[in-house]
């Protein structure tokens, strides 16, 4: 019975991806302090039905994912919008992940497929690109502060799963499932090219999220 349980969780999490509900705009942008038609999105949540979990909505939904240092929406500058990007439009596995000027292109467009742990009831979200299909990964299974996120083959790997933690209204820290540090803009860079890593979880507005539909 416990393998027919997991079969039937992984076969739920296989065909559902992330659950989003729409809802307004960021502070900044209902003062009127910037202009623009981004639209956020919550991460979802799950009902209960007692044997497991089953998703709240359907997906998915193709979104951009901006820190909060770099996302003009929550710091009025307009000259700085930068949002996680696959480096160089590359479709290798082991491909950075970065921060680029956002255009909304295919290889800054991310479904958050919701996961969950059949024996612990957690929920977590693997970040799958849309122009490789592959996914957010810690490198090396890697348990240091400062490792890589790059994209590899989606695997289901704890590396690559990711808490959703709400901060604030549409903001999300995002702490993997291995080693429950978060994701992060290297040095609270707001370069272009701008690694994204791991990190101990702390208040930094580049370890913040906020996802808006592409």
């Amino acid at each position: 019975m416990k393998n027919i349980a997991q079969r039937a969780v992984r076969a739920l999490v296989a065909a559902a991806a992330t659950v989003l509900l729409i809802s307004s705009v960021p502070a900044a942008a209902q003062d009127g302090a910037v202009a623009d038609d981004r639209t956020p999105v919550s991460r979802g949540e799950t009902a209960d039905t007692g044997d497991m979990a089953v998703l709240a909505a359907p997906g998915p939904e193709w979104v951009t994912m901006y820190p909060k240092h770099t996302d003009s929406l929550w710091t009025g500058n307009q000259n700085v919008d930068r949002c996680a990007d696959v480096a160089d439009n590359s479709q290798a596995n082991g491909a950075r992940v970065i921060l680029w000027d956002c255009a909304f292109s295919n290889n800054q467009q991310w479904a958050g497929i919701l996961t969950v742990d059949p024996t612990r009831g957690d929920l977590s979200y693997m970040f799958a690109n849309r122009r490789t299909g592959k996914c957010m990964d810690v490198a090396d299974n890697s348990m240091a502060d400062g490792a890589r996120v790059i994209q590899y083959n989606c695997h289901n790997g704890w590396n690559q799963q990711w808490e959703a933690i709400e901060v604030g209204d549409f903001l999300y820290q995002y702490k993997n499932r291995r080693t429950g540090k978060c994701l992060d803009v290297a040095d609270s860079s707001t370069a272009n090219g701008s690694a994204l890593v791991q990190w101990t979880c702390h208040s930094g507005a580049n370890q913040q999220w906020t996802s808006y539909i592409a």
